[in-house]
């Protein structure tokens, strides 16, 4: 029987949360540090260049917090990436609405325009299930393959692949049927 390639990372990740869980610091520190640079690339595409260590910061930090209510023996990585998109998203919507200076560039009506039609995709997102909501966010935000979006949902590529494209389906006829959206 030959083992997935992600297969022995998912069982090292599962190990240290369980005696983390169970109170070891030094335990808490490896996860948390095997953690950090498998979020990065997410924080920093979903918050930009600007605030993506900000935001990978506040992600560590919530997930510090909540590690006691990780599930025990399963691989803790697709709920810190739920919560490192969650904690990018909020700052970035957070610093687009401030319209400082740390904005990437554009003038204010730019960042009006993406700010509104970001919180209406997240308010859209937020309608759909928990099912859709995962695999949009790992292959439309995240940018995963659906073999990896498979991997950490604990589906196949093709479930995945087809799970994707109902969700977006489903997402287009949401925003299809807002008011005052051109059908």
């Amino acid at each position: 029987m030959t083992s997935e390639p992600n297969e022995e990372p998912a069982l090292r990740r599962r190990a240290l949360l369980e005696r983390a869980q169970a109170g070891a610091p030094a335990d808490v520190e490896a996860l948390l540090s095997e953690l950090v640079p498998l979020l990065r690339p997410a924080a920093f595409r979903l918050a930009g260049e600007l605030w993506g260590d900000d935001a990978l910061q506040e992600a560590m930090l919530m997930i510090y917090q909540q590690l006691p209510e990780f599930s025990p023996g399963r691989d803790p990585l697709p709920l810190a990436r739920a919560i490192t998109a969650r904690r990018a998203l909020d700052l970035r919507r957070r610093e687009m609405n401030r319209g400082g200076a740390r904005h990437e560039g554009g003038d204010q009506l730019d960042r009006m325009a993406a700010a509104a039609a970001g919180n209406e995709m997240l308010d859209l997102l937020a309608r759909m299930n928990e099912s859709d909501r995962q695999i949009l966010t790992l292959t439309e935000l995240e940018e995963f393959n659906a073999g990896e979006a498979g991997i950490i949902l604990g589906i196949s590529a093709v479930a995945a692949r087809v799970r994707a494209l109902r969700a977006r389906r489903r997402l287009k006829a949401l925003w299809e049927s807002k008011p005052g959206r051109p059908q």
